[in-house]
């Protein structure tokens, strides 16, 4: 099955998988019963250093929450992160920045060690 987000950005679901601009950007999992997104990430080159944070389109989290989504799950650089969709939405901060859509940047801390 194939769910396009949004033409103009780019977003694409196929199967379990997100694609932005036809690169993978994480994918959908059941962990323990809980429906969980995904995505792999460096802290070097995915970090918004003046945020202390990570980033997800505005609009990718808005999807996340209509499809029932609960937890996303950042594997970054070995360890795997975990927070609610509804605490990202809830406490980050959304930065506009071209030619990007809108991100809503959540700070590194927030985030809570599961492995």
């Amino acid at each position: 099955m194939q769910t396009n987000l949004d033409d103009k950005k780019g977003f694409l679901v196929l199967d379990k998988r997100v694609y932005v601009d036809g690169k993978p950007i994480g994918q959908f999992a059941d962990v323990a019963g809980v429906k969980v997104f995904e995505l792999a990430r460096h802290r070097e080159e995915h970090l918004f250093k003046i945020y202390h944070g990570y980033g997800l389109s505005k609009n990718f989290l808005g999807y996340l929450v209509q499809i029932g989504v609960e937890e996303i799950h950042l594997l970054l650089d070995g360890k795997r992160l975990g927070v609610l969709v509804k605490e990202w939405i809830r406490s980050g901060m959304e930065v506009r920045y071209e030619p990007y859509e809108p991100q809503i940047v959540l700070r590194e801390e927030m985030f809570i060690t599961l492995e």
